[in-house]
């Protein structure tokens, strides 16, 4: 079942983006390290890709799964020193990979496993695998789980077994492994047992592929298979003990290889339908969402900024779907605080070449609006007194007459957020190293009453030294923004109090992080600001 949010949920806003804008503008950062597939975390000449350590990852996270005891699955449990020092799982990709995913991991909202199930997908989907459902909302495991990997010395018989414990039949774990393996390889500075030294400079950890593609999916792991051409070394190794691949593939007498072969298609298909149950494959008790599908009308990096002079100066971009018409037309309307809206309140939007994303491997292309660059020269403003409570947004294509169409919610809108704000007088400094500065925050004078709690927010990100070692989870990090004193305001004109706390006191922030607003009322509502702000950087300077 598909699921389409309504906008904006901090639950879902940024695990969508990080579905759906996988290359170009406002991508995800995750894809770039795997865009080219034979990119490696550890440079060149290597003989790895990413893109198969991340695969490799997520299979054996949740190749622990025991659907009897319900424990186990995907839940980045691998990410533990202790599972990672099994001989079930040897070799650095798997600390590489959980390393990535620490910076993807957002408390609250994003998983370490639903970054790892994530990045599994990005994977596939990226160098010429097929599209796979992805859900969201798994649970990060607190502790090592059981170990349970099948690994290569292991008889038939154990291998069935394992992956049946784990929900997967004969013929699933067929199809399972060979489409694992239509990336990667084996290596020998990992598993000299398996194969030998290559003496390859451009090749360094003499990585012996599972087919003649091995940085790319497709069939060729079944081709190769049953045409008798593969150099698979899980399948025509020196040492018969470890070609599992072997013994698995010709289990069913070759029958799903031979239909893997004959048909590209039924391949792809395959491996989409259980790269998904994998991904899915989750201990007792957590419950994933539905298919997270691309919202049709997405708004990003939005700003509210309260200037101090009767205006609001708004910014951000709005993602069309799927859509990059150069004949496509875009107009954003808005309510004003009280929900009214005029003639006035409407701006047609711009785009340019580069403003285009692109997911699952250029198949999906969408075009973003500027609505900050609209068809005037001036930043949009709006009356500080009107406010702002949601956006619409219109889009037509001046080829189709009839083709116009309206967007917002089910009549919902877009909810934009302005009873606490960020000040334009928010300054820094770079004469001081560190570099330093002052947050300025504004607070609708009407509501300011309700308001408990305001504060700061971003993550801390803490490993050992050299990356891939003892990762910690991110630390939210919060510093509270207190009023002034009543004196400073009494009396002071303008829909907006102003609030302040300098950075003198967020050492616990660092430098380059991003920096979000909220508030709390006294009923208990959280309030999500809009846009972001850098220590390092902060403009305009302070005043001496």
């Amino acid at each position: 079942m598909a699921f389409v949010y309504t906008w904006p949920d901090p639950r879902y806003d940024l695990i969508e983006s990080a579905r759906w804008q996988q290359l170009g503008h406002n991508d995800n950062a995750l894809n770039v390290l795997i865009n080219p597939c034979d990119l490696s975390l550890l440079g060149s000449g290597f003989g790895r890709s990413t893109a198969s350590d991340w695969i490799r990852t997520a299979f054996h996270d949740m190749a622990t799964f025991d659907k009897g005891k319900g424990t186990g699955g995907l839940d980045a449990s691998l990410r533990f020193p202790e599972e990672q020092a099994r001989d079930e799982n040897k070799g650095t990709q798997f600390a590489l990979t959980m390393a990535v995913f620490m910076f993807a991991a957002t408390p609250n909202y994003i998983s370490f496993a639903d970054g790892v199930a994530l990045g599994a997908v990005l994977a596939m989907e990226q160098c010429g695998g097929p599209e796979i459902p992805y859900r969201h909302g798994r649970v990060d495991a607190l502790t090592v789980n059981d170990a349970g990997v099948p690994q290569p010395q292991e008889d038939l018989a154990s291998h069935i077994n394992t992956f049946a414990r784990s929900g997967f039949n004969k013929e699933e774990m067929i199809g399972l492994i060979a489409c694992g393996h239509s990336f990667g390889g084996v290596q020998n500075k990992i598993l000299p047992e398996i194969v030998p030294p290559l003496n390859d400079p451009n090749n360094t950890e003499s990585t012996h592929f599972f087919d003649s593609t091995g940085f790319h999916f497709d069939n060729a792991v079944a081709t190769e298979y049953i045409s008798g051409t593969t150099k698979n070394p899980l399948v025509v190794g020196a040492n018969d003990t470890f070609n599992s691949d072997k013994r698995i593939f010709s289990s069913d007498g070759n029958k799903t290889m031979a239909a893997f072969a004959r048909s590209p298609q039924l391949f792809s298909k395959t491996c989409s339908n259980l790269f998904a149950r994998m991904i899915d494959t989750v201990p007792k008790g957590v419950k994933l969402t539905d298919v997270l599908e691309p919202l049709p009308i997405r708004p990003d990096n939005l700003d509210l900024v309260y200037v101090g002079d009767g205006t609001l100066r708004f910014g951000g971009e709005v993602r069309i779907w799927n859509n990059t018409a150069p004949t496509t037309n875009v107009r954003m309307t808005w309510t004003n605080r009280d929900g009214r809206s005029a003639a006035a309140n409407s701006a047609q939007l711009a785009t340019a070449p580069g403003l285009v994303s692109t997911a699952v491997n250029g198949r999906y292309k969408s075009a973003w609006y500027s609505f900050n660059r609209t068809s005037e020269p001036t930043p949009l403003t709006l009356k500080e007194a009107d406010g702002l409570k949601a956006l619409s947004f219109e889009v037509w294509d001046s080829t189709r007459p009839g083709s116009r169409r309206t967007y917002n919610q089910g009549g919902l809108g877009y909810r934009v957020r302005d009873e606490v704000i960020w000040a334009a007088s928010t300054c820094g400094s770079t004469a001081s190293s560190p570099a330093s500065g002052r947050f300025d925050v504004a607070i609708r004078r009407d509501i300011v009453d309700t308001i408990k709690r305001v504060w700061i927010e971003t993550l801390e990100y803490t490993n050992e030294p050299g990356l891939i070692h003892a990762i910690n989870d991110p630390r939210i990090v919060q510093v509270d923004v207190l009023p002034p004193a009543a004196t400073e305001t009494t009396g002071k004109p303008g829909a907006y109090v102003v609030w302040s706390v300098s950075t003198d006191v967020v050492e616990a922030i660092a430098q380059t992080q991003a920096v979000k607003l909220y508030a709390l009322t006294k009923n208990g509502e959280r309030i999500d600001a809009s846009g972001l702000r850098i220590i390092q950087g902060l403009q305009p300077a302070c005043a001496a």
